[in-house]
């Protein structure tokens, strides 16, 4: 619809020499694109989560009591520290829910590892069914079996951090 709309009006233009004298006297179009985000300065609670509008979103605990920019848009909530990106999610339009990312927690679940059972942002369906399996048998063998589950997926993270760095030079290398 919006291409027979737009060629419609090509026609309609051609045929209109009024046209012609009012092109000359546009302004040209802006060379930077419009950032139609919003912004908005939040502090991080003391469960590691800010609110945006009605909506709360997870951030790294290490962030805990500080202020924060969000940018929002159409589909994403971007959380910057200082100019720096410290978490991504995508936008939530219902009210009063959340988004929680399980990594934001890690280095405090390392800390109080056995409130992993007990604790809301882990949810053993978010993760491969695997993981699931080996942190009950972790569990079975050792009552420290919940911290060794923590240490496995901050290696986890660690090691995707640098296999993605690693992926990116190389791309840009060769």
């Amino acid at each position: 619809m919006n291409e027979y709309l737009h060629k419609e009006c090509i026609k309609l233009l051609k045929n209109n020499p009024k046209w012609e004298s009012e092109r000359t006297a546009l302004r040209p179009l802006p060379t930077t694109r419009f950032d139609g985000a919003r912004y908005k300065e939040v502090k991080v609670n003391r469960y590691s989560m800010i609110q945006f509008e009605t909506n709360r979103y997870s951030v790294p605990t290490i962030h805990v009591e500080d202020k924060v920019t969000v940018k929002a848009t159409a589909d994403e909530v971007t959380i910057l520290s200082k100019g720096t990106i410290i978490a991504n999610h995508p936008r939530i339009y219902e009210r009063y829910q959340e988004q929680i990312n399980f990594d934001h927690y890690l280095e405090l679940l390392l800390q109080k590892s056995r409130a992993l059972g007990n604790t809301k942002v882990y949810k053993p369906h978010s993760l491969a069914h695997v993981y699931e399996q080996y942190r009950r048998v972790l569990n079975s063998r050792s009552p420290k079996g919940n911290r060794e589950f923590v240490k496995i997926l901050m290696l986890h993270r660690y090691l995707y951090m640098h296999l993605t760095f690693l992926t990116d030079y190389l791309q840009k290398t060769f």
